[in-house]
């Protein structure tokens, strides 16, 4: 019988009492969360035995507990020089380490842990968590799986995984682990919000805002799920809620940088540039330095002269090299577009120049080898022939338009027209055929599609499109990198409407090296660009060739502002609409443009982006050797 060692919720200094009558008192005080006592109480297990190994842990998990960390790594140290081969010591080591900071020796303490105890689901656990920091994702994925071997029903794990499994881009599969954690804890609000950012990833809105709901009923206090729900909202078009739900984000967490960043981002994409800005500066009186918030700022007008504060914060922040590297970089192309607007050419190629060089040696050279082995591929495989050879699995459906082209071309202009278009929808671009391609290459390089495939894959597209608009006659994917695979979509799709954007090849690559874009590596130098583009060239010659006339469109951005309404007219009557008159006026279209093209959409046709190289004339002879395509 262990004696009454509490007195007013307080610990006696008990002399007579056997310390593993102290440690049992102790521990009891320590499951019922009050810490003090317990603490007291192993202290007095210490007085009788210095070395007991068991306190000294306990005492480190408490002390782990309130935030003392390096007093944590002490005792639990000292629990381990007792008793060097328990496996409870070192998964607590493990997580001390952990929150330290230093996840080498997590993961080695983790190590030590599971081959005393190979069974240690616990551990495994733990260890996955640490992998996933580091970005040793499949190593993650085998501890949750370990895990799970020995303790199937633990919600967290399924959680992870899943946490795992969209940041490997597997988003089905992430969605099933999600499921697969409520379904054993169906009141766990973060698993209901990471449900409704996978069901975001794969377009289904209505469903990841239905997720979102249910994880705030559970946690209604969560900012972060208010600025989720925002997201998904402004995603599927309902703006005035997106804005209510960022608005609600920050009044719960009034320094919440990101929910301010993001509602800014709404306006941008809206055309309210007036309320972005106001936002932004909000934001910047909360972290004055946050590069995110000061490079936003640049995109919202063209800058002047008068923006001298704006500039000083930049050029200090980005001088400042304590800063990351990661975080500088993109301050010199926000520096680029202000001195370009301000007309100092000198300067502001020289940023841009920085800036990209900066990417390049953070963010790895462009492999040229890859794009030639796909352009060569698709030229090979998709001939005239097969490419109009009629599949059991393919869709009737004349509801998709792909615009499609390098970026920088004019594509979300084009977009914005059809977009304003009663009957038809702008969806921006959408990651779905690049994704698919990535997961069926083997077959697609090799235009081997079968019908089985074709039709699942025009079944999910078409389903991906109505997320956007249930209504709409046309629905636009303005994706310019789908040019690639153009051969291998008509064949699924054979009634599609493909618009190609053209630009002056050499104005088209200075805007690409004049913007901040993290998934374009051939952009960051201009003997890439200049090589990728003649790449791109051939190939869209090629499709040029084989795809039917009746479903290929070529527009020149040059000739579209020299003649916006003979254009605009030909363009309608390509997708299959009817005239509208209102599709001339598209820079009053109220719709989301969520590209760096937003400012220019809202603004009237102007000719200023025409033979925009020739201010840069001396900086790019690398891409001269283009004037023979254009």
């Amino acid at each position: 019988m262990v004696a009454d060692l509490t007195e007013n919720n307080g610990a006696k200094n008990m002399t007579g009492v056997l310390p593993q009558q102290l440690l049992q008192a102790a521990i009891q005080q320590h499951q019922a969360g009050h810490l003090p006592q317990a603490e007291a109480l192993y202290q007095q297990v210490l007085q009788q035995d210095p070395n007991h190994p068991d306190a000294l842990h306990l005492l480190g998990a408490i002390a782990r507990q309130t935030g003392k960390k390096e007093m944590a790594a002490d005792f639990i140290t000292k629990a381990i020089a007792a008793r060097p081969m328990e496996p409870v010591y070192y998964n607590s080591m493990g997580l001390v380490f952990r929150d330290q900071g230093k996840l080498d020796e997590a993961t080695a303490c983790y190590g030590k842990a599971l081959s005393l105890k190979p069974d240690y689901s616990e551990t495994y656990y733990n260890l996955g968590n640490v992998l996933q920091i580091q970005g040793r994702l499949d190593e993650a994925l085998d501890c949750y799986r370990k895990t799970l071997s020995f303790k199937p029903d633990d919600a967290n794990t399924y959680n992870n995984m899943g946490n795992v499994l969209l940041a490997q881009g597997k988003t089905n599969e992430a969605t099933l682990s999600y499921k697969q954690a409520l379904a054993i804890n169906p009141n766990h609000a973060e698993t209901h919000s990471n449900l409704g950012y996978a069901l975001q990833a794969q377009g289904e809105f209505e469903n990841a805002i239905a997720s979102y709901r249910l994880a705030l009923v559970l946690r209604p206090d969560s900012a972060k799920v208010y600025n989720r729900l925002a997201l998904a909202l402004k995603q599927h078009g309902s703006c005035g809620e997106a804005i209510s739900s960022f608005q609600r984000a920050i009044m719960i967490e009034p320094g919440f940088v990101e929910a301010y960043v993001n509602l800014a981002a709404l306006y941008i994409d809206y055309g309210q540039f007036e309320d972005a800005q106001r936002f932004l500066s909000m934001a910047l009186r909360i972290e004055p330095k946050n590069h995110g918030v000061l490079g936003m700022y640049s995109t919202l007008r063209k800058m002047t002269v008068d923006d001298s504060a704006w500039l000083e914060a930049v050029v200090t922040l980005f001088e400042d090299e304590s800063f990351p590297a990661q975080k500088r970089y993109p301050l010199q192309f926000a520096l680029g577009k202000y001195y370009d607007d301000t007309k100092q050419y000198d300067l502001a190629f020289a940023a841009y120049e920085r800036a990209n060089n900066m990417q390049r040696k953070l963010d790895g050279i462009f492999d040229r080898a890859p794009f030639t082995h796909l352009v060569d591929s698709m030229v090979s495989a998709y001939g005239k022939e097969s490419i109009n050879l009629r599949r059991e699995g393919s869709s009737p459906s004349e509801l998709p338009v792909l615009i499609v082209g390098m970026p920088r071309t004019g594509t979300s202009l084009i977009e914005q027209i059809i977009a304003s278009h009663p009957q038809a929808f702008g969806a921006g671009e959408l990651n779905y055929w690049l994704n698919w391609f990535k997961a069926n290459q083997e077959v697609v390089l090799a235009g081997n599609i079968g019908d089985q495939l074709s039709a699942n894959t025009a079944a999910e597209y078409e389903k991906l499109l109505r997320n956007h608009s249930a209504k709409s006659l046309r629905i636009v994917d303005k994706m310019p990198g789908n040019f690639a695979i153009l051969g291998v979509i008509h064949q699924i799709f054979p009634h599609v409407k493909i618009i190609h954007a053209r630009r002056d090849p050499i104005d088209t690559c200075l805007s690409i090296y004049f913007q901040f874009l993290t998934t374009h590596a051939y952009g960051t130098d201009l003997d890439d660009l200049a090589f990728y583009y003649r790449k791109y060239d051939s190939l869209m010659r090629h499709w040029r060739t084989v795809l039917p006339a009746e479903n290929f469109m070529e527009v020149a951005y040059e000739d579209l502002i020299e003649n916006q309404a003979g254009w605009t007219r030909q363009i309608i009557e390509f997708v299959g609409l009817e005239w509208d008159e209102i599709c001339l006026d598209f820079n009053r279209t109220e719709r989301r443009v969520g590209t760096s093209s937003n400012w220019q959409v809202r603004q009237k046709i102007y000719h200023s982006s025409c033979k925009r190289w020739r201010n840069y004339e001396k900086y790019v002879g690398k891409l001269m050797t283009l004037l023979d395509i254009a």
